[in-house]
């Protein structure tokens, strides 16, 4: 697929995913569908013309899902920001959404780093961490790490939707060059 329609495509579609985090704490599952199906049809019509056919958009559609299971299943990463992945790793590929994501959780590691400091959280939540670690390796059990904390994590999240949006303008504008 032509670079520039990627970019389009991937930059529309994580703006979009960003506006839902940051206004609704959620990004409704049609907008999945809908960008899904969309990024289908246009993908579709742009290696028909091309006569291009990307066999590893598959692969990238199929890492980010497979990289997030554990995590997802701990609670430490949302079903929006797996499918954000995905739904880029179909129209990126493999090698371009492992590079994304890598970038994503380093911008998102730096902004919660701020987060915490701005609202003076940092020593509580390493407390926290320290005493999850702990009952993780006292009981030998993973456990979730949302219901770990309860509701007020929740409340105090950054949505990573905008470190994922922002990662992605980054390697844009690189991959542009």
């Amino acid at each position: 697929m032509n670079m520039m329609v990627e970019l389009i495509l991937v930059n529309f579609i994580s703006v979009g995913a960003s506006y839902f985090d940051i206004r609704y704490r959620k990004v409704p599952n049609i907008y999945w569908i809908l960008t899904l199906f969309g990024t289908m049809n246009i993908y579709t019509l742009v290696t028909l013309k091309t006569h291009q056919i990307n066999k590893l958009s598959l692969l990238g559609f199929i890492i980010p899902f497979v990289l997030h299971i554990i995590p997802f299943s701990l609670g430490l990463v949302y079903a929006g920001d797996i499918k954000l992945f995905m739904v880029m790793g179909l129209i990126l590929g493999d090698s371009k959404i492992c590079i994304l994501m890598a970038l994503s959780y380093i911008i998102g590691g730096i902004f919660s780093l701020f987060y915490m400091f701005y609202y003076k959280e940092f020593i509580q939540r390493m407390r926290r961490i320290i005493k999850y670690f702990k009952l993780c390796i006292i009981t030998h059990t993973m456990y979730n790490y949302k219901a770990f904390c309860g509701a007020m994590l929740r409340k105090r999240e950054m949505p990573f939707t905008v470190c994922i949006a922002l990662a992605q303008i980054l390697v844009g504008m690189i991959w542009i060059k």
